[in-house]
Formats: C-alpha cells, structure tokens, sequence
C-alpha cells in the first residue's frame, strides 16, 4: 500500500513538473530542475569516488545517474576537460592531456567524441610505459588523439546509439578504430566502453578500460 501511494506521488509531482505553467512559475520549475540535475550530476562524481571498493557496482551506479541526468534533459555544464578534472578516476587522463598541450583544445568549441580511459586502464600499461610515454610529446599526442573521434568525417558527436550500428570510425590522429558489439558490450579495438554518454558542452565522453595504442 505504502508502495502504491508513493508511486502515485511521484507520478504527480513528475506530470507536474513538466505541465504547463505561467512564465513566472515556469522560471522557478527550470530553476527546480536545475537543482536537481545538480543532486544527479553529484551523485555521479561521488560514485566515481568509491570506484576503487567496488568496481562493479561503482560503474553500474556511475551509469544509472548519467542515464538519468539524460532522461531529465539535464544541460552539459562543463567542457570535456572541466569534467574530467571533476572525477577523480581520470586524473592520469587530464595530466596527459596537461603535458601534451590539449587543454584548451578540448576546452574550447566542437562537437567532440572521446574515448576515456580510467586510471586503471592506464596502469596496465605499468609505471615506466607511462612515464616514457609523458615524456615524450610527439608520441602522447599521437595515443591521445587516438581516442577521440574526427569531428570533420563524422559531423557531430557519436553518442552510444549510434556507435552501436558502426564497425568503424575515423580518429584525430588520422587512423580508425574498430568498433563491435561483443556479447552485449561496446568494444573499441579490443578496449570494452564501461560507461556511455557523459554529456559536456563541447561532446560526449565514453568510458573505456583499456588505453587504445595507435598502430
């Protein structure tokens, strides 16, 4: 019964929120709706935090209030890079991109798709890959623009849908990736995307567990 009530409340309140209403009332709800995307977007961040513990469960939770943020219309309000520093799984990402100059590329305007690795799908690559790959720009530009997707050949940027359908796709650095479906699961290469769809305000960011490394 009690289940039955809250159901129905919140069906209320949900047909509420989206009816029509005056100007001023309507500047309040998007001011509502606002606040609410917010929660979500925070709740997001802290699941990114616990990534660690539980990593299962972290990205199934991570995944289920991007999807609602979606389902809420919620508007992007950092770019690429701003939402990367945000979470703190991607922080060998954001020094990467820091050291090999990307920065105010992927802080500016674009419709940009981008292939993210976490921090622990670069550790597989063990500690002095890394550091030889920091140091040395050339070839971290080359790995870094491997994992973005050319807006030039696409258009626009490819959220999960629609990569879905592709078996290939054009990259920054001029080579392609090839793109499958694998038991219910997107696959870059052989790179498995683990969270799809974070909205930013110049693109759209795509989890992977694997560093894509150019031919």
């Amino acid at each position: 019964m009690k289940k039955g009530l809250a159901l129905a409340a919140v069906m209320v309140f949900s047909f509420s929120l989206f009816a029509p209403v005056p100007e001023a009332d309507a500047r309040n709800r998007g001011n509502f709706r606002e606040r609410v995307c917010n929660f979500f977007e925070r709740r997001e961040i802290r699941e990114w935090g616990r990534f660690d513990q539980d990593r299962q469960r972290s990205l199934n939770r991570v995944q289920f209030w991007v999807n609602i943020q979606d389902r809420w219309n919620c508007a992007a309000d950092d770019t690429i890079v701003g939402e990367l520093v945000e979470r703190k799984q991607f922080s060998t990402l954001a020094t990467a991109l820091t050291e090999a100059g990307l920065v105010d590329t992927f802080n500016g305007e674009g419709d940009f798709t981008v292939f993210a690795p976490t921090n622990q799908a670069f550790e597989k690559l063990g500690a002095e890959t890394i550091e030889a790959v920091l140091a040395d720009k050339d070839l971290l530009t080359n790995i870094l623009a491997y994992h973005v997707v050319d807006p030039a050949q696409v258009g626009s940027a490819v959220p999960s849908d629609v990569a879905v359908t592709l078996s290939s796709a054009p990259m920054f650095n001029g080579q392609s990736v090839d793109i499958e479906v694998r038991g219910g699961e997107l696959f870059i290469n052989d790179s498995q995307v683990i969270v799809t769809d974070l909205k930013t305000t110049n693109g759209i960011v795509h989890v992977i567990d694997t560093v894509l490394l150019p031919s």
